[in-house]
């Protein structure tokens, strides 16, 4: 997952999303 912008929010969701996966 490799985006040509890092912006908090971005990352910020894809936290979300492994937080989802490791539940």
């Amino acid at each position: 997952m490799i985006y040509s912008s890092y912006s908090p929010s971005l990352l910020f969701v894809q936290w979300i999303s492994v937080f989802k996966r490791f539940s």
